[in-house]
């Protein structure tokens, strides 16, 4: 597996083209690779985040990079790709930053950018999870689960094996995830997004599990598990461990022992190591794996997934050849049948399972798109803009405009700052009744505007 670096504070001049590989390998030239792919993250208390990301804007203006990086008050999430040494350059202006001392970033040489565009913003949750993660003690980390190194976490799944200690091999990812590629002994999650995760519920891998027995976690990079273990700490859990960098650390360091398939990434790579590509543009070669077919269940499927061609359903799965033709890439039957938004088999630059936009397909290419989509989409829109108001309107009755809810309201940041900032000026200068409420907050609001508007085109 062409893996990568682990630093914690590079210098930026220094070649990063060239690869580490897993146990026996040989290492790989990839000083001709145009692009690099950057991961990272870390858990610290940051006092103005809406600051942090101004200034990281500012550093990337003149950097072709490419990708999500999420900024709170828990800390950042950063996944993305940048020309030449640009996304290493970032890595290295975040650890400049003491507040990120001890970060360590990891980089793969890809040979273009791995996401359509670059989203670097304030999130309140660098992950998602029910109920969000400000509640959560993820920056303490005497609450989260001990991290070791990937040698050692292999010692403790041979020990688990082979019985020697009574470990529960976690597996804190998806369960489309899992399908690509896992340690053995762990089972398959039920869940099909993290938010969902509830591993001590009944019939999951948790359930009846004594608070005592040590627990061996894993996900891709580590943060999944930094999130989830402090969830498991404030439900009695004892003894856990993850590994220090993912499981892509350990894939790097002790290579494929214990570990069952390809790793599944959040990338265009979508699995890794990386998949041949078709050169008609067909998508997938159709070449024979050994993973379970979503549609047929026998072992003949190969990474990478690909998402079901219903757009309502849009799940991400793994299929084999025979499959991916009967079904015209559906994940079942009854998305075949039951359709009314179909993309087009084919995927745009014969890639590993992005679609293009609908406006990028020829007309007759895909079925009528109904109207439900927009419907359900501008009703979402109403019932945000009203919560809104009624976050607003609470401010307006406690008198407290700086609320914690407020400030880690999952709405459009910016837009909630400025209906309670005008619930605030309306509130100071007596034009609210002490019974207002949410539809004469918003009239009042609004003709507030509308003064402002004329003022200032006179």
């Amino acid at each position: 597996m062409r893996s990568l670096h682990i630093r914690t504070h590079a210098n930026p001049s220094e070649t990063v083209g060239s690869a580490s590989q897993g146990e026996g390998d040989q290492q790989e030239d990839t000083s001709s690779y145009k692009y690099k792919l950057v991961t990272f993250y870390w858990l610290t208390d940051i006092e103005d985040p809406d600051g942090l990301v101004e200034a990281h804007r500012d550093f990337m203006k003149s950097r072709d990079c490419k990708g999500r990086i999420y900024i709170n008050k828990q800390g950042i999430n950063a996944q993305l790709s940048g020309m030449g040494t640009d996304a290493v350059d970032y890595a290295a202006f975040v650890m400049s930053d003491s507040r990120f001392e001890g970060c360590a970033w990891s980089v793969f040489p890809v040979e273009d950018h791995q996401f359509p565009r670059l989203a670097l913003r304030f999130k309140p949750n660098l992950v998602s999870f029910e109920g969000g993660t400000q509640h959560l003690p993820i920056t303490d980390s005497t609450q989260r689960a001990t991290k070791i190194k990937p040698l050692e976490f292999r010692s403790k799944i041979q020990e688990a094996l082979g019985g020697a200690k009574p470990y529960v091999l976690l597996d804190v990812r998806n369960d489309y995830e899992w399908d690509a590629g896992h340690f053995l002994g762990a089972e398959r999650p039920s869940n099909q997004r993290f938010r969902d995760t509830q591993l001590d519920a009944p019939g999951e891998p948790l359930h009846g599990v004594s608070k005592d027995t040590p627990i061996l976690m894993y996900c891709t990079g580590g943060i999944r598990c930094d999130v989830y273990s402090t969830v498991l700490r404030e439900r009695g859990f004892k003894e856990m461990y993850t590994i220090e960098g993912g499981v892509q650390a350990y894939l790097r360091d002790v290579g494929k022992e214990n570990w069952d398939g390809e790793l599944f990434v959040f990338d265009d790579r979508l699995a890794t190591p990386n998949v041949p590509q078709d050169p008609e543009g067909e998508g997938m070669k159709a070449h024979v794996g050994d993973r379970p077919c979503f549609c047929c269940r026998q072992p003949v499927a190969a990474p990478p997934h690909r998402n079901c061609a219903n757009v309502d359903c849009n799940r991400l799965f793994l299929v084999c050849a025979n499959c991916l033709q009967e079904h015209t890439a559906h994940c079942s039957a009854e998305c075949l049948e039951c359709s009314t938004r179909q993309r087009p088999l084919t995927l745009n630059h014969g890639d590993t399972g992005r679609y293009n936009k609908w406006h990028q397909y020829a007309a007759e290419t895909v079925s009528v798109r109904g109207g439900g989509r927009g419907r359900r989409r501008q009703q979402k829109r109403e019932r945000t803009k009203a919560r809104e108001m009624e976050l607003a309107l609470e401010a307006v009755k406690n008198g407290d405009f700086q609320s914690e809810e407020i400030a880690n309201s999952r709405h459009s940041r910016r837009r909630m700052e400025r209906r309670v900032e005008a619930a605030r000026l309306l509130m100071e200068a007596g034009e609210l009744p002490s019974d207002v409420d949410v539809q004469a907050l918003k009239e009042a609001i609004v003709a507030m505007y509308e003064r402002q508007q004329k003022s200032q085109a006179a």
